[in-house]
């Protein structure tokens, strides 16, 4: 006898961001824009694209906002399109808490979404950036020598030459 044909194939549920109809032999993972959020799925579940919802590639868990939208941290988690100056939320997948900012704006805490442009641009650096003060909050985004906000006030020992000058 042939000891592999008389042995049944070994079931397994599919992994979440994929799914398996009944008696295929393996897991497909979900196209963009469609969802698998657990264990053992039949069919994969699209994302609101009217709420402003996609996903990060294939094989996705959860829906996320769309490119220029940000989730706001409202009670509906909406998608909110974000603002054309001071901010970059240009991939998918964006939060209030993660909006990078871009140079020369600043904004007061990671839970808003008013950015400012700085009096002295040079002065703000921007979210993500190593070059500024490793403060959090409104010094994290400050070029080193200064703090506050709109980073406009000279850390001690730093002074400021003119108004619109580097400390």
């Amino acid at each position: 006898t042939n000891a592999a044909a008389s042995t049944k194939p070994t079931c397994r549920r599919c992994p979440p961001g994929h799914y398996s109809y009944q008696g295929m032999p393996k897991c497909i993972p979900c196209y963009k824009g469609e969802i698998a959020p657990s264990e053992g799925s039949k069919q994969c579940t699209k994302c609101d694209t009217t709420a402003g919802l996609t996903t990060i590639g294939t094989g996705a868990t959860v829906c996320v906002c769309q490119e220029s939208m940000y989730r706001a941290n409202d009670a509906n988690r909406s998608c909110v399109k974000c603002r054309s100056i001071g901010v970059d939320c240009s991939k998918p997948g964006s939060t209030l808490a993660s909006l990078k900012v871009d140079k020369g704006f600043w904004r007061a805490d990671t839970g808003t979404a008013a950015m400012m442009q700085c009096p002295v641009p040079a002065a703000c650096v921007g979210s993500g950036s190593n070059n500024g003060s490793t403060g959090n909050g409104t010094n994290s985004s400050c070029a080193v020598g200064h703090h506050g906000p709109l980073c406009a006030v000279c850390d001690p020992g730093y002074t400021r030459f003119g108004a619109l000058s580097l400390c």
